[in-house]
């Protein structure tokens, strides 16, 4: 697997969110009391920009809210909220790759 160097660690202090492109795709980073995670930056629903949603801790942890039409996403898992099911799971995918990601880098240069 190739590594593509998306950003500096330091750019992303707890509590903030970036939007970076890793091969031409939008990923949105959120750094949650030190932890990393990742999802897509478009909304599923109408392709509205999460990046440009609200974070707030509410349910089960965090969630980004599409400014659009108000779907929400938990920022660790890219899943719905407690109680919808989702068919496209294209943000948990994401989010677990990155997860894994960056537990390999720490592992390796922290």
């Amino acid at each position: 697997m190739d590594f593509v160097e998306a950003l500096d660690i330091k750019s992303l202090p707890p509590g903030s969110h970036t939007v970076i492109s890793i091969s031409g795709k939008e990923v949105l980073l959120f750094n949650i009391d030190g932890e990393i995670s990742a999802i897509g930056n478009i909304c599923l629903h109408k392709g509205g920009l999460l990046s440009e949603g609200k974070v707030e801790k509410k349910y089960d942890g965090h969630y980004v809210t599409c400014p659009w039409h108000g779907w929400e996403y938990n920022v660790k898992t890219g899943a719905a909220p407690p109680g919808f099911v989702t068919s496209k799971p294209s943000m948990i995918l994401w989010s677990k790759t990155i997860r894994f990601l960056f537990q390999r880098y720490q592992e390796c240069y922290l």
